[in-house]
């Protein structure tokens, strides 16, 4: 995902990748390769489930910015629409500096998933309609078994209980 190569050329950083709130990971590069993708991803989505559990009843809406530090570096978060930004940092840099890195990148990720959007509503102004079929001929058969074809309104087939 280009939008999110900037973020990933940043000192420090080992890994970037956006997470679906599913816990999908959509990494950066040959980043990877290198970490275990899905694992940090369910890491990640996990602490954010748990961290919007502890403090939505003390806030007034759910953290956008999050981190967790260690000895050997740390992992930051941002929330976006639909998932998470998710940056694994090495010891030698600081977390703070990520932070509007992370917005920017959260709103290139965002500008450019709408221009897909309405890339996608102007392919469906631009498709031809397909007929709608408001009824459907449907075999019957008359008291000496034999079949003709009848002319079936939609709505019957919707409903299979009602009866002709």
């Amino acid at each position: 995902m280009q939008e999110l190569e900037p973020l990933s050329r940043l000192f420090g950083v080992r890994f970037v990748a956006l997470v679906t709130e599913d816990g999908v990971p959509i990494p950066v590069g040959e980043q990877s390769l290198t970490h275990d993708a899905d694992r940090l991803a369910a890491v990640s989505q996990q602490f954010l489930s748990e961290l919007v559990q502890a403090t939505g009843p003390l806030t007034w809406g759910p953290p956008t910015w999050s981190r967790i530090a260690s000895d050997r570096g740390g992992l930051a978060l941002l929330r976006v629409r639909g998932g998470a930004l998710l940056v694994i940092y090495g010891n030698e840099a600081d977390p703070s500096t990520f932070k509007l890195p992370m917005q920017a990148a959260a709103l290139r990720v965002t500008k450019s998933l709408e221009r897909l959007g309405a890339g996608a509503s102007e392919l469906e102004k631009t498709a031809p309609a397909l007929p709608r079929v408001d009824q459907v001929d449907a075999p019957s058969s008359d008291e000496h078994g034999s079949v003709s074809s009848d002319r079936v309104a939609a709505d019957e087939h919707q409903n299979p209980s009602s009866t002709r």
